[in-house]
């Protein structure tokens, strides 16, 4: 009974289907869709990954490129080391000398340094007459005057000491030493003053140049009294530049008086220069 059923249904699905016919326009026929669609399915899994393609060909060479911007300035790099010392040049050749420069000021004086007066050298040999160079300080001028304001006593040799200078032009004569030095080389007039009193011994001075004597101021042994006594000399001397002229006693136990009133001096200038 149920195949007669089935094959009943079969027969009329083909009638069905043989029943439709082409449309007059030519037009494809529409599907069915009325009785013979089934149930929709369910979706497929997507598919795995293909296998990756072969490399394609190599393209053709690009145009150059223009330049690019500027990067911004890299951090310095450690320091170097020193390089190997180069092999020295040739030595230049010398200049030519320049001019003497001019003669600059004359310094301050020293102190006195402390000991006995060495014994005097000989007379050096007269130098070269050198061209006059440009007036300096001196100016060509040296005059001086020393005065004692104290007594003294002393022995043969011993050099009289000087207190205080009312003149000293050119500076050259030393208080300290008390001693004339010639730094211009001319003619100079030395002349000196020495004072007694009646309890004083006798004095004999002389006036030394460079160790030589040269004249001397006495007083006779007849001079007495409490009158104060005065003898004076003095004498005109050419000096060479570090010529240096002085006063000192002539014999042992001798005195000079003088006190602020300055009874004893000595003075010296220049007359003319060589």
């Amino acid at each position: 009974m149920s195949h007669l059923i089935f094959l009943l249904i079969g027969i009329l699905t083909i009638q069905s289907i043989s029943s439709q016919t082409m449309p007059v326009d030519g037009s494809q026929p529409q599907p069915c869709n009325s009785c013979c669609q089934g149930p929709s399915g369910t979706s497929g899994h997507n598919g795995h990954n293909g296998l990756p393609g072969r490399d394609g060909l190599k393209g053709e060479k690009g145009d150059i490129g223009g330049p690019g911007l500027e990067g911004e300035r890299g951090l310095p790099g450690p320091q170097g080391l020193s390089g190997e010392k180069g092999d020295g040049g040739l030595q230049g050749v010398q200049g030519s000398r320049g001019h003497p420069g001019k003669v600059g000021p004359q310094g301050l004086k020293g102190r006195a340094g402390v000991g006995q007066s060495g014994p005097a050298g000989g007379k050096g040999e007269k130098g070269d007459l050198g061209t006059k160079g440009e007036s300096g300080e001196r100016n060509g001028r040296s005059a001086f005057t020393a005065f004692k304001r104290s007594s003294q006593s002393g022995n043969d040799g011993d050099v009289l000491t000087f207190q205080v200078t009312e003149t000293n032009i050119g500076s050259n004569f030393d208080i300290n030493t008390n001693r004339f030095t010639c730094q211009i080389p001319g003619v100079y007039w030395f002349t000196f003053t020495i004072c007694r009193n009646h309890d004083s011994h006798n004095p004999f001075v002389d006036l030394v140049k460079d160790g030589t004597k040269i004249t001397r101021a006495y007083f006779y042994e007849n001079v007495s009294g409490s009158m104060l006594a005065q003898s004076t000399n003095g004498a005109v001397l050419q000096l060479a530049a570090g010529n240096q002229v002085w006063l000192q006693f002539g014999s042992n136990r001798l005195q000079v008086f003088s006190d602020s009133s300055k009874y004893t001096t000595f003075s010296g200038f220049l007359l003319y220069e060589d």
